[in-house]
């Protein structure tokens, strides 16, 4: 198995080994005077990873090296602490900064994993090896909690504990399923990541094309919810899938424009949404065009069928007018004729 942690939860607290197997909790054993009726508490427990081997610690977020003790000494155990770079979510105490230390490692693994005050080590990254350094068999004795810490501190109980705001494990480290399988919780209560709300939702909805003839809107972001109701109240049916929808009623609320898609209500917002109006095409009359756009029509310009009668009424004209001049040329000679015989 690959073990890998769950993409889009950087900013989760991630119990650091690939198996829990708790072989002694805070609640149990030489642990119990770690924290209950102690003026120093730090609630550690013992994780041995898969079986007797050595198993790795990561860095359950990217984390920073704060101190480091017992190195050599075989009078103390090797302990190493670590605080978070950044704010990081937590199952019981919201988002803050948290501290994690480990103790048992073996001295060979400062120098094979370059451990330094300061170094900072990528969230998934090994930290170490579990070990048995002052122990009878390999394990890590690990304590965690917000804030952060770089030193250790004997209470009231005679047991050296972690100086800091400790807090139990299971309030701090959240199981990431992809990377840690879980052999043994020691009757702790750890919880898995939270399912993100966009794995849980369906996809819904069936876009279709730009139709000019109505007004649509586009979703432009695959995570819109689509509601029952147009309200933010409303039961939440799913994320609408990108692309574009007809549209019908439109309500305002909750400082929000309603648009009805399908069977539900979506907010609109021109970071997520886009509306296309109703393009009108209104056929080309003469009755609602502009002057400028009306058709040219050049005044000498004739039809045939009233060039044809014009050339009629000059042909009329023309035969009326050689008539008239035959007549009169006719009445010319008569007279004259007439004249002739009145002198005789």
């Amino acid at each position: 198995m690959e073990f890998k942690l769950t993409k889009g939860y950087e900013d989760y607290a991630i119990f650091p080994m690939n198996y829990l197997r708790i072989t002694q909790s805070y609640d149990q054993g030489n642990h119990i005077d770690h924290w209950k009726g102690a003026n120093y508490v730090d609630y550690p427990i013992d994780v041995g990873g898969m079986d007797s081997g050595r198993d790795y610690l990561f860095a359950p977020v990217d984390m920073k090296v704060t101190a480091l003790s017992g190195i050599g000494n075989k009078l103390v155990s090797n302990k190493i602490f670590l605080e978070s770079v950044n704010k990081v979510k937590t199952p019981k105490w919201g988002t803050t900064k948290i501290f994690m230390t480990a103790v048992h490692f073996e001295n060979s693994d400062v120098s094979k994993f370059g451990l330094s005050v300061g170094k900072i080590i990528k969230a998934g990254q090994p930290i170490c090896f579990e070990g048995r350094e002052t122990a009878t068999a390999n394990h890590l004795h690990l304590t965690c909690g917000i804030g952060s810490s770089t030193k250790s501190i004997q209470n009231n109980k005679g047991k050296w504990v972690t100086k800091g705001n400790c807090k139990k494990p299971e309030e701090i480290f959240y199981i990431d399923p992809n990377f840690t399988i879980v052999k043994n919780m020691g009757g702790l209560k750890f919880v898995e990541l939270p399912k993100r709300e966009v794995e849980m939702l369906p996809k819904i909805g069936s876009p279709v094309l730009r139709d000019t003839t109505k007004k649509q809107i586009e979703v432009l972001v695959d995570t819109l919810r689509m509601r029952s109701l147009p309200t933010t109240s409303g039961k939440v049916l799913g994320y609408i899938k990108k692309g574009i929808y007809d549209y019908g009623d439109i309500r305002q609320a909750n400082n929000y424009t309603w648009y009805k898609v399908e069977n539900g209500w979506i907010a609109f917002n021109d970071l997520w949404c886009k509306l296309y109006e109703k393009e009108v095409t209104v056929p080309e009359t003469e009755e609602n065009l502009q002057p400028s756009e009306m058709p040219s029509q050049e005044p000498d310009v004739i039809k045939d069928d009233q060039k044809e009668e014009t050339e009629k009424e000059e042909k009329f004209e023309k035969n009326v007018n050689l008539f008239i001049a035959f007549f009169q040329k006719v009445w010319f000679v008569i007279k004259k004729v007439i004249g002739i015989f009145i002198k005789f």
